[in-house]
């Protein structure tokens, strides 16, 4: 296989036709989004409240 390969609008038109999306997506694919969006968001907010009390200018440089 090529890496330039190339193929016609023609050609991917013509393999494109009467295909339709089917759903592949169960319930518990959804509960397990749900449950990972939920658990991404507390910690970028744990995170970000952790920042905002500790955070500050740098200590000086002292040589």
């Amino acid at each position: 296989m090529s890496v330039t390969r190339t193929i016609s609008v023609e050609h991917v038109l013509q393999r494109g036709e009467g295909n339709t999306l089917r759903r592949t997506l169960r319930a518990r694919d959804l509960v397990g989004f749900g449950v990972g969006i939920i658990i991404g968001t507390g910690i970028f907010t744990l995170a970000g409240v952790q920042a905002k009390e500790n955070a500050g200018p740098a200590s000086p440089c002292r040589s």
